[in-house]
Parts: C-alpha cells; structure tokens; sequence
C-alpha cells in the first residue's frame, strides 16, 4: 500500500518531460496506443508520471464508460443542488415582498422539471465534452453556451421579439422546451389572476409570445410531447456519447 501511494505521488518536473514524449512517441509506441491500448475497454494512459518515473502506459482500473457515468451523475447532482437554492431563494424574495406562494402540487411539478432537464443537459454537455481537447477550450464553450442558453430558451428576449425564422428553429431545440414547461407552472396561477375575463385568443397570443406555451404546425405542443421530445434528446446525445467513446476511441485529455 506505501508503494502505490508513492507511486502516486509524481515528481512535478516530469510533467514537461511526459508531454514531450507523448507527443513524440517511438513508432512501437504508436502501434501499441493507437492499434490497441487506446480503443481498449479499460482506461490507459501514455506517459504517466510515477514517482519519480515516466510510465509508457498506465491503466487506471476504470472503464471509460464508468467515467462517463460519473461525470453525467455528478453534473446532474451539482446541477440539481444549485437549482434547489435557487428556488429557496426565489420563494424566500416572494415572501418578503408579500407574493403569492406556489402551491404544493406547482412545487412538485418545478422539481420534477428540474431533475428532467437537468439530467438531460447533463449527458448532452457530456457529449459537447467528448469534443473539446483542452481546459481553456471547455472554458471557452462554457462562456458560450452559457450566452446561447438565455437567447434560445427565450430569457433574454421574448419568443415575439426574435424573427419569425430564428423563432421556428428554436422550437426544435430542447431548452426552449424545457423553459417553457418551468414557464407554464410558475406563470399559471399569476395569468390565471391576471387575465381573468380577458378573451381566451388574447391570453393565448400572450402565452406564445412569451414562451410561456410552444406552437407548432398551428397547434400547442402538450407537457407530455414536450418532455417525450426532452428524453429523446437525452437518449440521443447518450447513444452519440456511447459510440463515440467506443468507435472514436478519443484520447486521453
């Protein structure tokens, strides 16, 4: 147990020295990593830095598929825990400025929502992952996708405002679905107050426009289609995720 636990524990000067040669392995390297080791079941690595040695390949008893499922899990814990005092938050604002608090059965509906579209967003940014090589190029996508995100789940600007084209292909885009199902329970019972003896045709426009309800082909998409188009997009990035790993056979980052 010592001796693993030294081994571990790597000298930080061969850092440099294990990139150049990864990057510049022997042609007997090569057909051992890129023919075999690297495709494997089990996770290797090339020039890995033990103690105070350089390693030609290491195997970390951990297949890439039990990594994948770590990094999805993890996500959509960390995920769903700050959505959580999110909403503490939000309902504790409510309270102070003398708002209407949601009901129990609205409260469900929200959590069931945000474990739906947490976990679902949680495998398809696995998937983007699975395409970026570097931290400063996850940091960059981060920044970008977290900008995207406000304007194609209609936050920054109503679905009314965008043009009618940019409209039309944000509705086959699963985060405008998820925003409006998170729409449609936290708005209900305000429009309902709100609207109340206002023509039917007007409270729907407004609904649309907002982003509040989803129409399309002349018809509003129901909860149950929105979340069925939601798994589907979920099982899609999974099975893209799953063949990548498996047929690509990405390298290590």
């Amino acid at each position: 147990m010592r001796w693993r636990e030294r081994m571990r524990e790597y000298n930080k000067n061969n850092i440099g020295f294990a990139k150049e040669l990864r990057k510049n392995m022997t042609p007997e390297e090569k057909h051992i990593w890129y023919d075999y080791l690297r495709s494997y079941p089990i996770r290797f690595q090339r020039q890995k830095a033990l103690g105070n040695y350089i390693a030609d390949f290491y195997c970390a008893p951990v297949s890439k598929i039990t990594v994948a499922l770590s990094y999805v899990t993890t996500a959509a814990i960390i995920g769903t825990l700050f959505c959580m005092v999110t909403l503490a938050a939000a309902l504790i604002y409510i309270c102070a400025v003398g708002g209407t608090m949601l009901s129990l059965a609205a409260l469900g509906k929200i959590l069931l929502f945000t474990l739906l579209n947490v976990c679902i967003f949680s495998v398809i940014m696995y998937m983007a992952a699975l395409f970026v090589k570097s931290s400063s190029a996850w940091g960059g996508l981060g920044t970008i996708v977290g900008t995207l995100v406000g304007f194609v789940g209609a936050i920054y600007l109503p679905m009314g405002s965008l043009p009618e084209q940019v409209a039309e292909v944000l509705k086959y885009i699963p985060i405008l679905h998820g925003t409006s199902l998170m729409r449609k329970v936290c708005c209900e019972e305000a429009i309902r107050m709100t609207f109340t003896g206002m023509p039917e045709e007007f409270i729907t426009e407004y609904k649309e426009v907002m982003g509040i309800t989803v129409s399309m082909y002349g018809k509003d998409v129901s909860d149950g289609m929105q979340v069925l188009f939601l798994v589907l997009c979920g099982v899609a990035a999974l099975m893209v995720s799953v063949w990548i790993v498996r047929k690509k056979n990405l390298s290590d980052r």
